[in-house]
């Protein structure tokens, strides 16, 4: 018991305050809870001690996780390895308890220079940072080239970080390589390739887009794309730009103006650059030139257009051809009967004028047959050379005073234009019409005006020739040309798409054929017609024929010949009952012998019969079973030298065209009167 306790026992005893077993308890109970103290801090200590461990484990587990190798050097005496960290170990090949202990110079690689040793040397020595690059062996014998950082710790500490620069470098090797396939591959590329900013202006252009705009890529970069667009395609853009900005990367087409002016049609495959945070930084785009493809797919729209325009339009030939062909059948019959009738009446005979007025009526139904016949390819009648100014002046001349008076016709024909191989009755029949329809559209906009006619020549060009209906089908070249010009109320595009259509007509009692017999003339003539037209500013009408070196040939007088008495028979063969009945009345009033035959087969049985008597053949070009080619072959297979009058609805060069080595002597396009049949036969029989 120490001296203090004693006398602390010695003063509770002279106070009498406690007794032996009190003291003896209280101090027991001291002790208690000493020990108890003392457990409580060993339980502490324990608990901390554990934390020390868990914090060392995960330091350890942070420091083998690091991507550098980390070495940490006691340089209380001589320096030494007290700790390397896994990813240590797995660059150098050595096991941890392989290097702990060791000098770090111990493995430098021999190509590791002198003065980096000594400068590692002097700032372990010297507790100062160091920076550089240092070989070290492996242990597999290799070398390893190392990045190293070494820092002070504390005074006996220092920690080095080593990185393997081996790996930094084959990384750096392959960014390279990759960064040179992707510029080569940029550059390189059939396509367009532009990446865009935030605000949408060129970073950067390949030369494919720069040559597709033709312009120098400096010329390029840096620009707003906008101003290589109009205005349409510009909100275009902006519209493209918001969608990329919510993350959208559709393609879409877009049209570009070149340097020179012309517009590059494309389509653009953008995607969006966006942050992290959502923000947009820009995009990059393939830009595919698709100019050419569009212009294949025009002329394919405009060769279907036409392919369905030539397909309509043979469709309405077929039609208006054999309706033509077979309506001048049954003109034959009115106009041929009414011609017969007149000739057996009196002067005086009250019925004559009633006749007279069939046969008029008969003669304007004729008029629209040729109409159309001209309108199916089939009207050109005698093909001569003529000087189409001289016509169109002579056609002008006429219509002055029967055309609106508000229209004035200034001619401006040309003179010394090459002559045109032209059917002239047809011909003139397009002047009529362009005029005429000139003049209308003049009064129909309530104001004068003036049809201006001119003629003159013009060299076409292929571009020239494609604007023109018919003008696909010409060479190009030199051509004459007509033009009928107005200041009319002028024709929208719907309207100049139907205007040769058959019976087309602004008008409410427009039914005729008119301009689509103006074209079916055109075209049976080799040549083109082009229409230029807008609401308001007037039409304009250009008939392009190809030029001919024949002299033109000047319009002879044709004496009316006499009618004489004919002999001998006459083989009439057709397979229209009516033109048969109109032929045999017109022929046996002339004093003929008439035979008659419904097809070419009973001809060829009657012609054998009455070989001896038959002087001419009438026959008709288009008959069911044997044709009249046909039937004239083997008529003239048995008498070579049987003079044969062709009559036909069609045309006589049409008709003509359809034989080959035997070609008959003269040509009677129906409907026809009695006398011109009686004079083609007397002509015939004579030659």
């Amino acid at each position: 018991m120490s001296s203090r306790d004693d006398l602390e026992q010695n003063t509770e005893v002279s106070r009498g305050a406690e007794s032996p077993h009190d003291v003896l308890e209280r101090r027991l109970h001291a002790a208690t809870e000493e020990s108890i103290g003392l457990e409580e801090r060993l339980a502490r200590a324990e608990e901390d001690r554990a934390t020390a461990e868990h914090l060392l484990r995960m330091l350890d587990q942070a420091l083998d996780a690091l991507g550098d190798g980390l070495v940490i050097i006691n340089v209380a005496a001589a320096p030494t390895i007290a700790f390397v960290n896994r990813r240590f170990s797995e660059m150098t090949g050595y096991r941890a308890e392989e290097i702990v202990g060791a000098e770090p110079f111990v493995f430098a690689g021999p190509e590791t220079p002198i003065e980096v040793l000594s400068q590692m040397e002097a700032a372990l020595t010297a507790r100062e940072r160091f920076r550089g690059e240092t070989l070290f062996y492996r242990g597999d014998g290799s070398q390893i080239r190392l990045a190293v950082e070494i820092e002070p710790l504390d005074v006996t500490t220092m920690v080095a970080f080593y990185r393997d620069l081996s790996a930094y470098a084959r990384t750096v090797h392959e960014l390279e390589r990759a960064e040179t396939r992707h510029r080569l591959l940029i550059e390189r590329m059939n396509e367009g390739f532009v990446t865009t900013d935030g605000s949408n202006r060129f970073e950067l252009v390949n030369p494919k887009m720069a040559q597709m705009l033709g312009y120098p890529r400096e010329d390029l970069v840096g620009k707003p794309i906008e101003s290589f667009l109009d205005p349409e395609e510009q909100v275009k853009v902006a519209r493209q730009q918001e969608l990329r900005r919510l993350g959208h990367d559709d393609s879409y087409e877009l049209t570009w103006i070149a340097s020179d002016g012309r517009q590059v049609e494309t389509v653009v495959s953008p995607t969006p650059v966006l942050a992290s945070n959502g923000r947009f930084l820009g995009s990059f785009a393939v830009v595919a030139d698709i100019t050419e493809r569009k212009q294949e797919e025009e002329e394919s729209r405009r060769l279907e257009a036409r392919i369905q325009r030539a397909q309509r339009e043979e469709l309405m030939e077929h039609l208006a051809g054999g309706v033509a062909h077979d309506f001048n059948n049954l003109l034959v019959g009115i106009l041929g009967n009414a011609g017969l009738a007149l000739m057996q009446l009196e002067d005086g005979s009250p019925v004559r004028e009633l006749i007279a007025r069939i046969e008029t009526a008969a003669v304007r139904a004729a008029e629209l047959t040729r109409e159309m016949l001209a309108y199916s390819g089939h009207g050109r009648f005698v093909i001569e050379p003529h000087d189409l100014s001289e016509l169109v002046t002579e056609m002008a001349q006429l219509l002055r005073t029967t055309i609106s008076r508000r229209a004035t016709l200034d001619l401006r024909c040309a003179a010394d234009v090459p002559p045109v191989k032209i059917d002239a009755t047809q011909v003139r029949q397009v002047v009529m019409n362009l005029i005429v329809n000139a003049a209308e559209a003049i009064e129909e906009s309530g104001r004068s005006g003036t049809v201006t006619v001119a003629t003159g020549l013009a060299r076409l060009d292929r571009e020239s020739l494609d604007l023109a209906l018919g003008g696909d089908e010409l060479d190009t070249g030199v051509y004459v040309f007509l033009e009928v010009r107005d200041n009319g109320i002028g024709m929208d595009a719907a309207t100049r798409d139907q205007i040769f259509n058959p019976f087309f007509s602004r008008k409410f009692h427009g039914r005729g054929l008119g301009l689509a017999a103006v074209q079916g003339i055109v075209r049976g003539h080799r040549g083109a017609i082009r229409v230029d037209s807008r609401p308001g500013s007037g039409t304009s009408f250009v008939v392009y024929l190809p030029p001919s070196e024949e002299l033109p040939v000047e319009s002879p007088v044709v004496p009316r010949p006499s009618h004489r008495r004919g002999t001998g028979t006459v083989l009439v063969v057709d397979d229209e009952p009516a033109v048969l009945g109109v032929a045999e009345a017109a022929l046996a009033s002339a004093g003929y012998n008439v035979l008659v035959s419904g097809d070419g087969h009973t001809a060829i049985e009657l012609f054998e019969r009455y070989r001896d008597d038959v002087r001419v053949v009438v026959l008709d070009m288009t008959m069911p079973g044997m044709t009249g080619p046909e039937t004239l072959t083997a008529l003239r297979a048995i008498e070579s030298t049987l003079p044969v009058v062709l009559i036909s609805g069609y045309s006589e060069q049409d008709a003509i065209d359809r034989y080959q080595d035997d070609v008959p002597d003269a040509f009677l396009q129906k409907p026809f009167r009695p006398d011109q049949l009686i004079r083609t036969v007397q002509e015939v029989e004579g030659s």
